[in-house]
């Protein structure tokens, strides 16, 4: 696609948005600010200006002035008003230009625009840009995260026994930010193999790597020798994904502790809708006879690690 086309793909697409906004609001005085051609430094509110209702702001966003661009247009805007933005991304960088060219990653921009306080209504994508309309929702979240975010070895939250929260050591395998870009691709995504999401773009090369071999999962040992987990057992899920199941085998998975060996990866479910029904009927297995259960689940899924039959 040529940059003129690309350009007035963007501007119709933007144009359709604006048109449809003041129709929907035809007695009120809309307030719009083209801010694509101003310098990123200079887009804090100036002191007696009217907060814009949208701002359009429609060039390719660098990694490094990401969360300060994003975090300067929050503060500009009125409260609940929009961004629209259109940025080059890309979903699937190779193994080379991630270590040696990196660039701004399609989850990456999805986090960053959570974490600034904004929530994604509409996108679009035209090759490797991104159009998008982000609504601010909150004020943006703070710095620590983002530091947060770019550990290699970090804590992450999922649910455990009883529905309490406890803090499963993980090993990077996605962008920084992914988390948040959770509730966006289940929304756009359809669940493949173990009931995981398909083409998950916030899985780094690297990722797929240490997810291919298991290496990822290793520092949840910590866990099991902390006593947060068991050996085997069903996996514990962050909040987000818990909620996509259904509400009787949330209430199931609540009464026993998750296992290190997710017992998914002795069934290798196809599908989301799969996967539910191989943890129902592992906890109801499990219910009658958890010895003999756990041992033949366990068997099966260290024939499905000799094997390397995970997926990512």
């Amino acid at each position: 696609m040529s940059k003129n086309t690309l350009k007035n793909k963007v501007k119709a697409q933007t144009q359709k948005f604006l048109e449809g906004y003041f129709k929907k609001f035809p007695q009120k005085k809309l307030l719009v600010e083209d801010l694509t051609h101003s310098d990123p430094k200079n887009l804090a509110p100036k002191q007696g200006k009217l907060h814009p209702d949208i701002i359009i702001f429609q060039k390719n966003l660098e990694i490094s002035t990401l969360y300060s661009t994003l975090t300067l247009i929050n503060q500009r805007l009125k409260k609940e008003g929009f961004l629209v933005g259109a940025t080059k991304v890309f979903e699937n960088h190779s193994l080379t230009n991630y270590f040696f060219n990196p660039s701004l990653s399609k989850c990456e921009l999805l986090g960053f625009l959570v974490h600034a306080g904004f929530k994604v209504i509409k996108d679009k994508d035209f090759n490797s840009h991104f159009w998008f309309v982000a609504q601010k929702t909150k004020s943006p979240g703070g710095e620590a995260q983002i530091k947060k975010a770019k550990s290699v070895l970090f804590l992450q939250d999922r649910i455990g026994k009883n529905g309490k929260k406890l803090q499963l050591f993980k090993l990077r395998s996605m962008y920084p930010m992914a988390h948040l870009a959770q509730s966006y691709l289940y929304k756009k995504q359809n669940f493949g193999r173990l009931g995981k999401p398909e083409n998950d773009f916030r899985i780094t090369p690297l990722g797929k790597i240490l997810r291919k071999y298991w290496i990822d999962e290793l520092p949840q040992i910590l866990n099991f020798l902390k006593g947060d987990v068991t050996l085997i057992g069903v996996r514990p899920l962050t909040e987000g994904f818990f909620k996509v199941l259904p509400k009787d085998l949330q209430k199931e998975r609540q009464k026993i502790k998750p296992g290190l060996i997710p017992q998914c990866y002795a069934d290798r479910p196809k599908d989301l809708k799969d996967r539910i029904t191989s943890e129902k009927k592992y906890l109801k297995k499990r219910k009658k006879s958890p010895f003999l259960t756990d041992l033949n689940y366990l068997l099966r899924a260290f024939l499905a690690i000799l094997t390397g039959e995970r997926g990512h």
